[in-house]
């Protein structure tokens, strides 16, 4: 990313070359609202139709992977499985399974959740209560950007 080293210069908006200057924040939001509304929409479409046009070549060629010069083209295809736990049990246990080894397939899971509302109440409560909860309590940075509506 080419930033410029300071905020008065000028940025060209990569779509249309209108200059941008970063000294002034209702250009720079204005400009950050014009390119949002850009990426998920003409560019999004762009983007969609680009691949489905490259799947459905791959469907008529029969294959997940394109090669051109310089470059592939590769389907991926991200799944996520469920399961009907209780008849995978049941389908399991009439096909004559082992109970030991259904058990090692199913197995529980179990998560836990702190309650903010309920820890902040314990917080201002007592002082030893809030001191055991800022010890015990990691916060991981997320991403930062500025909403422009």
């Amino acid at each position: 990313m080419n930033l410029p080293a300071a905020p008065s210069e000028l940025y060209p908006l990569p779509t249309t070359g209108e200059a941008v200057d970063l000294s002034k924040p209702d250009e720079v939001a204005a400009a950050l609202r014009t390119l949002r509304a850009f990426k998920q929409g003409a560019l999004a479409d762009a983007v969609r139709v680009l691949e489905e046009a490259l799947m459905v070549e791959m469907e008529r060629q029969g294959t997940k992977t394109l090669h051109f010069e310089g470059m592939t083209a590769k389907l991926v295809e991200k799944t996520e499985t469920t399961w009907d736990v209780e008849a995978l049990r049941k389908g399991l246990d009439r096909a004559g399974c082992p109970p030991g080894r259904i058990d090692e397939l199913i197995v529980p899971e179990v998560t836990w959740k702190v309650n903010a509302s309920v820890g902040r109440q314990l917080a201002s409560a007592n002082p030893k209560y809030e001191r055991a909860l800022k010890r015990h309590k990691t916060v991981v940075p997320g991403y930062r950007y500025v909403s422009v509506r």
